[in-house]
């Protein structure tokens, strides 16, 4: 019908580094997405990789907004 869809989100990262602990010990790294899709929906990505493979691997909250924009696709039907 022609309607805009309004479409907003915001995004955030955490290193889960441990006040007090050796350089280089953490709980791993996080990342997190939260976003609305009109006035009816919204959600929130969250991914967390865990320490033994966060310390070889950098990666930021985009990644968070890459997965909502696949989902996105699915539910697009919805949305219209």
């Amino acid at each position: 019908d022609g309607t805009i869809l309004k479409v907003g989100g915001k995004t955030g990262t955490s290193s889960g580094e441990i006040k007090g602990a050796p350089k280089g010990q953490n709980l791993g790294r996080n990342a997190g997405f939260t976003f609305t899709y009109g006035n009816r929906f919204s959600g929130a990505v969250l991914v967390h990789m865990p320490s033994q493979y966060a310390m070889n691997e950098n990666f930021t909250s985009g990644i968070a907004v890459k997965i909502s924009n696949i989902l996105a696709e699915d539910i697009a039907p919805v949305l219209n």
